[in-house]
């Protein structure tokens, strides 16, 4: 056993001080430590007494040998072991606060935690591609660090990872974010059914929906891991608005803020047969579109991800506004459906202005302009009018001021 004040040297040569203890886990003691040689503070992990086995020593080589941390910011992963009398592994020092403690705040911008759900899912997909499962994914394994409007995340403790050709993981994961599927094994068979990348799909899926809609898919529901089986056993996303299982309308996002990609998800998030879960990548494709969408409401200014099928807002039930064209001459153009014509016939007839100038969609909460005229639609950013590229959607917005050829069009909520 190791102690504050003892220097223990690395595979790799490095001399770590051992500063202090800091924690036990569930395979090892923690402690902080330093190693002058970098310049920088460590986290040092020495195993408990029965896991000092060889299966131990291959699977901490393996893991450093990977270099992970290399290959994402997000990725706390060790850099070194050790095995001079005990054993244990050296990652380095992640500064900030357990992503459960950062829930517990009720964090309200919709926007922030989006871009957090998407570097934290980057970090599981980087493992996913080599395959290899985290085999611990929960909230107090993800640090949390605020930087000015940023949010940073780093996932730590890797020892529970599972890999081919490797030893097992001795462990199952943390008790509230393990798979039914091990729970079932040890709670049927008494069987140790050791992680998979498909048993990381469904804590990651628990923790984006706690990120997302601060609220835990099970909220409401569970007692104690007994009542949480059960619940698992539906095979169900418990919060799905579509089939009016929501168990607790109490606190975080209603569900109806989700964009239908992301319902998708979590409904084949938390069904029994694992193969169905949704990867890393649909994840990220779905979460990225998601971010571009966020919406405030201006009667009540709760927050919702926008989609076609957003008629009104998911709190207070106001309509979702139609813009309205208005040209100089005092033609009046509604965008109040999916695909509005802007062109010669219905813009008063001017021979620049081409038959279909520019096609305007209306999305929800969100309207944009589809430029397709020869002679370009313009936007008038300060003093002076830019074009718009051609064939691209562009959000426009009430107040703004376009140019059709000669034509210039005020856009502004209809009343």
């Amino acid at each position: 056993m190791i102690n504050p004040g003892q220097v223990i040297t690395t595979m790799n040569g490095y001399s770590v001080m051992i500063l202090d203890f800091l924690s036990a886990g569930g395979q090892a003691r923690i402690y902080i430590g330093k190693i002058a040689e970098l310049n920088c503070n460590v986290i040092v992990k020495e195993f408990f007494d029965k896991f000092h086995t060889t299966e131990t020593e291959k699977r901490m080589e393996y893991l450093v040998n990977q270099g992970l941390y290399k290959l994402s910011p997000v990725i706390c992963s060790p850099f070194d072991f050790f095995k001079n009398g005990t054993i244990g592994n050296v990652s380095f020092f992640a500064e900030g606060i357990p992503l459960r403690e950062f829930l517990e705040m009720g964090n309200p911008n919709l926007v922030e935690n989006l871009q957090l759900a998407i570097v934290i899912v980057s970090g599981i997909d980087v493992l996913h591609r080599m395959n290899i499962a985290m085999g611990d994914l929960h909230p107090d394994n993800v640090l949390i660090k605020r930087e000015g409007s940023v949010l940073k995340a780093k996932i730590i403790d890797f020892d529970n990872f599972s890999a081919p050709n490797q030893p097992l993981p001795p462990m199952s994961g943390h008790p509230f974010y393990i798979a039914p599927e091990i729970r079932k094994a040890y709670y049927e068979r008494g069987h140790h059914l050791h992680p998979n990348i498909h048993t990381d799909l469904y804590s990651l899926s628990l923790i984006l929906h706690e990120i997302i809609l601060l609220k835990f898919n099970y909220q409401g529901s569970i007692d104690d891991e007994n009542s949480l089986y059960e619940a698992q056993k539906l095979g169900k996303w418990l919060q799905d608005p579509a089939f009016n299982t929501c168990t607790d309308k109490s606190g975080g996002f209603k569900s109806e803020i989700l964009t239908p990609a992301l319902s998708r998800l979590f409904r084949r998030s938390f069904v029994l047969n694992s193969a169905e879960r949704p990867s890393t990548s649909e994840w990220l494709k779905a979460l990225v579109e998601a971010f571009k969408r966020v919406c405030y409401c201006k009667s009540c200014d709760y927050q919702f991800i926008n989609d076609i099928d957003k008629i009104a807002c998911p709190d207070c039930g106001v309509k979702s506004p139609n813009l309205m064209l208005i040209t100089d001459s005092g033609i009046r153009i509604p965008v109040d459906s999916g695909r509005v014509l802007a062109g010669r016939d219905n813009l008063g007839g001017s021979l620049r202005v081409s038959s279909i100038h520019a096609v305007f969609r209306k999305e929800g909460f969100q309207t944009y302009v589809i430029p397709m005229g020869q002679n370009g639609t313009y936007s008038r950013v300060k003093n002076k009018f830019e074009r718009l590229p051609d064939g691209v959607p562009v959000e426009v917005y009430d107040g703004d001021i376009l140019r059709m050829a000669d034509l210039t069009i005020r856009v502004q909520s209809e009343v």
